[in-house]
C-alpha cells in the first residue's frame, strides 16, 4: 500500500536541487514533534516517515503526528527515549537504536519488541546490499542472524587496544563487498570469507598528509562512481587507492569549499551530488567537479534552514530530503521548484484583508472572488494587482452580515452565492456592487433557523441551488428568505454535508462525515461511499470537491481523513459509464476507478484505485 505521499509529491517529476534558491519547510514541536532534536529519520513501507529525538519517536503520517515514548512499566514501549539511529529494512521491519538498546517495531499490535543485542547504546543500524543486518554499538558490532534472531559480535582489539575502536558509529558496504566500519579511533575495511573476517584500520598520522584526516568517523558513503567517501570531525575524506585519503576541508576565503569540518550525517542523493550535514549548516558536493554548494540558517531569510546544527539527512521515496537539526526539528527540501508566489494581508499596498482564506472562485474575466476568514469578501483584479474588500458593516444591510466567509458560489448568471458563519447567506450582483438579497439557512423541515457554517454550495445543470452544513441538506427557492429543506437529506447517512458537485452526467455527488453519496435525478436512486471494515486505514470523511475533464472522463478532487472509498449498492440497476475520482485526503491522494456499479445484488462495485 503507498500510504504515505507526502501531499501529491510521488505525482511530481524529480528536478535538482542543488540551487542557491531552494526553499526549506519545517515541522517542530509546533506541528506536533515531541522533540526539536531530530538524530535519525528513516521511512517504512508504508511510507510513514519516523522521526528519532531526544524524546521519543515520532511517526509522521504526512498530516500529524504519533509519539512513542519509554514506559518503565511497560516492556513493550520503546527501550529509551533518546533515539540515535533508524532503519526500515527490505523485509518491512522498523529497527530503532537508542541509548538503551536496540528494538524492533511490531506493525501487527503497534508496540516494540526489545531485541537481544549488548544492552547498551546503539549508534547505527545498517543493512547491506546482501539485506545482512548490521548494528554499531559502543562496544562492538553485531551481525544478526535472520533465522535464530542472533547476533554475532564483532570487537576490534586486535587492531589497536583504545578501548575506543569499539565504538561503532558508521558502517557502509562497497561494491566490491568490503564493509567499511566508523569507529571513535580509526576507519575500519572488513572482509569475511568463508565465516573468517580480516579487517584493516586506517588511522589519522601527523607525519602523513594522506592519511584519514580524523579518527572520529561519523559518516560513510559512496557516489555513483563508486567512491568511497568519509565523514569525520575534521572534514571530508575521499578514499584513494593503497590506503592514502583526499581531503577536502572548510577554507574560509573560499565559498565553494565545505560549509564546516563537523561532519555528522552524508547520503548519496539520487541526483548523484553528497548531502552533508555538520555542526554549521549543509554542504551539496559535486563529485565530479568537487564544488560545493553551501546552505546556513539566515533569521532574516523565509524559506532557508531553521538551524545550523545537522545531525540526519534522509531521502524519501519521493525524493523529499529531510534534514533533522538539533534545535530546530526537521527541514525538507522537496525536488522540484514550485513556482509559487505568496499572496499576504499587508497594511502598505492593496492586499488581501486576511491571511486566511477559505474559498476562491474566478468570473469571466479571470479576475478572483476571495473569500477570508475575519477579512470578509476580496475581489482580486489580476490586471493591476489591487484588492476591493467587501465586509461587514453593523446597521448596513448593503454589506456582508459576517466576515467570517466559507464558501462562495459564482452562478450562471454572474452573481455570487456567498455562504458564512452561523448559516447566512448573501446574493452579490458583482456589476452593481450590491447586496441583492440576504438568506437564513433552516434546520428543519419547520423552518427554524439552523447556526451552523454554510460549508458548501452548488447551483446544478437545472439552476437548483444546493446548501450543505451540518445543519443538512437544503435548497435555494427563487423568492424565499429562507432555504428549504431538501427530500433526499432524510436518505443521507450524514446530515453534516462538506462537499456538493455536479458530475459531467448531471449527477450530483454529497460528501458527508459518513461517506460519498451519488444522487441520480432523474431516478431519485442515491448511492454511497462508505468505509470497509477490513480496511486498515480508512475513515469517509469528505471536505471538498474539484472537477475537470481530461480526455472525456470525470474526475472528482475531494479530501478525505484517511483512506479507501468504495461503495455499497442500494438499488435498482444502473449501470454509469466508465468514472474515475480521485479523492485527495490528508494522508492520501486516492485514484479510484469505477468500473460499473451494479444495483439490487450484494456485491461491492468493481472498482480499482491506487495512491499516488
Amino acid at each position: 500500500m503507498k500510504a504515505f505521499c507526502l501531499f501529491f509529491l510521488l505525482l511530481l517529476p524529480f528536478h535538482n536541487y542543488a540551487q542557491k534558491g531552494a526553499a526549506f519547510s519545517n515541522l517542530s514541536m509546533e506541528n506536533g514533534l515531541s522533540q526539536n532534536s531530530v538524530i535519525s529519520i528513516a521511512q517504512d513501507q508504508k511510507h510513514f516517515l519516523w522521526f528519532g529525538t531526544r524524546r521519543g519517536l515520532n511517526r509522521y503520517d504526512g498530516f500529524q503526528f504519533r509519539i512513542y515514548t519509554n514506559n518503565p512499566k511497560d516492556s513493550k514501549s520503546i527501550p529509551h527515549n533518546v533515539i540515535d539511529c533508524l532503519l526500515a529494512d527490505s523485509f518491512g521491519q522498523l529497527w530503532i537504536g537508542t541509548i538503551n538498546g536496540l528494538s524492533r517495531y511490531d506493525n501487527k499490535n503497534d508496540n516494540f519488541i526489545k531485541v537481544k543485542i549488548l544492552n547498551d547504546t546503539i549508534n547505527c543500524i545498517y543493512e547491506d546490499p546482501q539485506k545482512n543486518l548490521w548494528v554499531g554499538t559502543y562496544n562492538g558490532l553485531g551481525l544478526l542472524d535472520r533465522k535464530s534472531g542472533k547476533f554475532k559480535i564483532f570487537r576490534f582489539n586486535k587492531l589497536d587496544k583504545n578501548q575506543r575502536i569499539n565504538n561503532i558509529y558508521s558502517l557502509f558496504k562497497d561494491h566490491e563487498q568490503n564493509l567499511w566500519v566508523g569507529t571513535g579511533y580509526g576507519l575500519i575495511r572488513m572482509t569475511i570469507n568463508n565465516g573468517q573476517s580480516r579487517a584493516v584500520l586506517f588511522k589519522n598520522s601527523a607525519h602523513s598528509s594522506t592519511s584519514i584526516s580524523a579518527n572520529y568517523i561519523t559518516s560513510i558513503t559512496s557516489d555513483k562512481a563508486n567512491n568511497i567517501w568519509i565523514g569525520t570531525d575534521k572534514g571530508l575524506n575521499l578514499y584513494q587507492t593503497r590506503g592514502t585519503f583526499a581531503h577536502y576541508t572548510h577554507n574560509s576565503n573560499n565559498i565553494n569549499t565545505l560549509v564546516h569540518n563537523d561532519i555528522r550525517d552524508i547520503i548519496c542523493n539520487k541526483d548523484g551530488t553528497l548531502w552533508i550535514g555538520t555542526q554549521e549548516g549543509l554542504s551539496i558536493l559535486n563529485p565530479k567537479t568537487k564544488i560545493f554548494t553551501n546552505y546556513k540558517h539566515n533569521p532574516d531569510q523565509n524559506g532557508g534552514l531553521t538551524q545550523n546544527s545537522l545531525h540526519s539527512i534522509f531521502q524519501d521515496v519521493s525524493n523529499t530530503v529531510w534534514i533533522g537539526s538539533f534545535y530546530g526539528g526537521v527541514d525538507a527540501l522537496f525536488p522540484y521548484s514550485t513556482g509559487f508566489k505568496t499572496y499576504r494581508a499587508s497594511g502598505l499596498i492593496s492586499s488581501l484583508s486576511s491571511n486566511i482564506v477559505s474559498t476562491i472562485v474566478e468570473d469571466d474575466r479571470h479576475n478572483l472572488w476571495i473569500g477570508t476568514e475575519g477579512g470578509g469578501l476580496n475581489h482580486f483584479n489580476r490586471s493591476n494587482n489591487t484588492y476591493t474588500h467587501y465586509k461587514s458593516i453593523p446597521g448596513n444591510n448593503n454589506t456582508l452580515p459576517s466576515n467570517l466567509v466559507k464558501t462562495v458560489l459564482r452562478q450562471k448568471n454572474g452573481n455570487l452565492i456567498i455562504g458564512m458563519h452561523e448559516g447566512l447567506i448573501s446574493i452579490f450582483n458583482p456589476a452593481t456592487k450590491a447586496f441583492t438579497r440576504q438568506i437564513t439557512n433552516v434546520k428543519d423541515t419547520s423552518n427554524n433557523r439552523g447556526s451552523a457554517d454554510i460549508m458548501t454550495i452548488l447551483e446544478d445543470s437545472s439552476g437548483m441551488i444546493w446548501v450543505g452544513s451540518r445543519d443538512g441538506l437544503n435548497n435555494i427557492s427563487s423568492s424565499s428568505d429562507h432555504t428549504l429543506k431538501s427530500p433526499i437529506e432524510k436518505k443521507l447517512l450524514s446530515r453534516y454535508v462538506q462537499t456538493l458537485f455536479e458530475d459531467a452526467d448531471k449527477n450530483i455527488w454529497i460528501g458527508t462525515t459518513k461517506g460519498l453519496h451519488l444522487y441520480y435525478p432523474k431516478t431519485g436512486k442515491l448511492a454511497y461511499f462508505t468505509k470497509k471494515k477490513e480496511m486498515p486505514i480508512v475513515c469517509s470523511q469528505i471536505t471538498s470537491t474539484v472537477s475537470y475533464k481530461p480526455q472525456m472522463e470525470n474526475f472528482v478532487l475531494g479530501p478525505i481523513l484517511a483512506g479507501f472509498p468504495y461503495l455499497i449498492p442500494e438499488q435498482g440497476n444502473l449501470k454509469p459509464t466508465h468514472k474515475k475520482m480521485v479523492c485527495a485526503t490528508t494522508m492520501y491522494l486516492v485514484l479510484l476507478k469505477i468500473k460499473e456499479v451494479i444495483y439490487g445484488s450484494a456485491r461491492i462495485m468493481d472498482c480499482q484505485y491506487s495512491i499516488r
